[in-house]
């Protein structure tokens, strides 16, 4: 297969940011090269019938006229070329979607090429059991978990910078975990130490960059969307396999994704792990294997330790084999079985006990990340508070998750009349659980609803009924047309979806966190030493590479007035070489440098240098 197939379909599509070129054409070799592994054999083009093809490139080609039309570059060379530059780009335009039909065939061939091999249902095989997925399925859920996280998260390399300040102080703590530095006690924030231990291994990949985390990112969607087809294939044909990538996407351009790197993000595939394996034992009437509970023990305590509010989805998960054990009257197997799964949360949490009681950290852990949350983060102040909170929750999600309120309803539906009473309960009940625990404390912080995604998962059974019954009259009603047209409705909401999209026109230098590191790196200290002052990490540890020296390196989300008087005393007693401030600050030790302005023009950052 020839890559270079695919060039004019790539010039069509691609910002006319300078970076944006380089960073679209590195991961258009990367595709290409995947897309060529994947299609060894070469097949011949079919262009008798290219209608979607067609309809394709005269998008790419809009989109192309509509981009590079503000490019003040192009002008200045249609201008000395003395055309009129709304002709000259339609000319290009037309030229480039006609040279890019070939390659959006080429790619619906390979669509069709790959799902017309799975029409039928397969839930196990001959000799019982459940039939492994096959090489293709995988690859295609690997490919488009790539492409959703590519275009949705701002850690992606298509974006320069994730400048999300959650993302960033889970970043800086977990670098400075591989300088000896403790969570709680060195570093203060109140997320779990899971999340930071994560972030220590993608600092890995690269120290100054979220590279390695984009890295996780696509591993956790990979993954999620695996678990999802296993359920949805306890009941569907494989050709649910299509309507995967509608999941992933939905859930990826919702706005509770936020700018990507959330707890609620990374934990996703283990609560759709948890949802898969319940599903499939209530499906037979059983309860999940010692194995089963083993692993479902050490899935919940990783998200213990990554952010507890989200086990009520565990919580509620265990309704239903508990109701099943007991209607059956197999009390002691429940017993035994909640026995190992206990023994799996206990084989989780031991590294962490080790590792803090080495570093006699253990209290500074529990303080901070059970007792300040619980008691100074939640707003619920009684009981009917809690509960009000919760229900308030729903209104968070229909707004932030449209898509996902709308999935939740029909998943609720489908699994009504479709599956037997246990799964219903249990997707009641993991519902419930989630929606107690992620809102009961009074907090609507928008990623918080993006955790009911692993609740979604139904309601794309239902979307295939719907879709099957609505083309029942088709030879097929996955025929290859439909196929393709289902992708591109992915990919179209995948780009017409995300709002993070207008920010991959932005290059480095136009952002205050690496203007600020010009200004650290031109002052000539070396070895400098910062303060994130009066809010949250907004990115500089991250781009300057440098390690924090303070506990209170930044402020977090906790009504604590020691964090700011800490400050202050760092200030006062020029601990730190810089500090970069929200607002201006009346300090006679230190003296301003400059003064940044955000991207979003409301923001500015003020740099003081220490005076020596």
């Amino acid at each position: 297969m020839n890559i270079l197939l695919f060039l004019p379909v790539f010039l069509l599509f691609v910002n006319p940011s300078p970076s944006a070129i380089v960073k679209g054409f590195v991961l258009y070799i990367l595709v290409s090269v995947l897309l060529q592994w994947m299609f060894r054999q070469r097949t011949a083009s079919r262009l008798r019938r290219p209608y979607l093809s067609v309809i394709l490139a005269l998008i790419g080609g809009f989109r192309f006229y509509s981009s590079w039309c503000h490019s003040g570059k192009v002008a200045a060379i249609v201008g000395i070329l003395h055309l009129p530059l709304p002709v000259f780009l339609a000319a290009v335009a037309a030229v480039l979607a006609l040279c890019a039909i070939p390659g959006l065939d080429r790619l619906v061939d390979m669509t069709d090429s790959l799902l017309s091999k799975t029409a039928k249902s397969v839930t196990s095989d001959p000799k019982g059991g459940e039939m492994p997925l096959s090489g293709k399925q995988a690859s295609f859920l690997a490919l488009f978990a790539f492409i959703i996280i590519s275009v949705c998260s701002t850690s992606s390399p298509l974006y320069a910078f994730n400048t999300w300040v959650d993302a960033n102080v889970y970043f800086t703590i977990g670098k400075s975990m591989l300088k000896g530095m403790l969570p709680y006690r060195d570093l203060f924030d109140h997320k779990g130490p899971l999340l930071y231990a994560l972030h220590a291994l993608t600092s890995l990949v690269s120290v100054n960059s979220f590279l390695g985390v984009y890295l996780l990112e696509v591993l956790c969607c990979f993954f999620a969307l695996l678990y999802a087809f296993k359920l949805l294939r306890l009941f569907c044909p494989d050709d649910i396999l299509l309507l995967i990538p509608l999941l992933g996407a939905a859930v990826c351009t919702s706005t509770a994704f936020w700018l990507g790197d959330s707890a609620e993000e990374l934990c996703m595939p283990l609560l759709v792990y948890a949802g898969y394996v319940g599903t499939k034992n209530l499906q037979g009437n059983t309860l999940p294997s010692c194995r089963e509970f083993f692993l479902l023990g050490l899935t919940s305590a990783c998200v213990l330790w990554i952010k507890f509010t989200m086990l009520g989805y565990y919580l509620g998960w265990i309704v239903a084999p508990a109701c099943l054990a007991l209607s059956q009257k197999r009390f002691g197997e429940l017993m035994k079985k909640l026995g190992v799964l206990i023994l799996g949360i206990i084989a989780a949490t031991l590294p962490f006990l080790l590792y803090f009681g080495w570093n006699h950290a253990i209290r500074d852990w529990f303080e901070v990340y059970f007792y300040d949350n619980l008691f100074l983060y939640s707003n619920a102040e009684s009981t009917n508070g809690f509960l009000r909170n919760a229900l308030t929750g729903l209104s968070q999600i229909r707004q932030l998750f449209p898509l996902g309120a709308a999935a939740l309803v029909l998943g609720g539906v489908w699994c009504w009349y479709r599956c037997n009473r246990w799964i219903f309960l249990s997707f009641v009940a993991t519902c419930v659980g989630l929606l107690l625990t992620v809102f009961g404390g009074g907090q609507y912080y928008p990623y918080y609803s993006l955790a009911f995604g692993a609740c979604t998962v139904f309601g794309i059974a239902a979307l295939y009924e719907i879709g099957s019954f609505c083309l029942s009259k088709w030879k097929s009603p996955f025929s290859k047309w439909y196929r393709a047209a289902v992708l591109f409705l992915c990919f179209a909401l995948v780009l017409a979806g995300s709002a993070n999209i207008p920010q991959m026109k932005y290059a480095k230098s136009e952002y205050p966190q690496f203007q600020i590191k010009a200004a650290i790196d031109a002052s000539g200290i070396e070895n400098p030493t910062l303060l994130n002052y009066g809010s949250l990490d907004g990115g500089f540890y991250t781009v300057t590479g440098i390690y924090p020296r303070t506990r209170f390196f930044c402020k977090v989300n906790l009504p604590l007035s020691d964090i700011t008087q800490e400050q202050n005393q760092y200030i006062e007693d020029s601990l730190v070489d810089f500090v970069i401030a929200p607002h201006p600050l009346d300090i006679s030790n230190y003296h301003l440098l400059d003064v940044y302005l955000d991207l979003d023009k409301f923001t500015d950052y003020y740099l003081y240098q220490k005076i020596t």
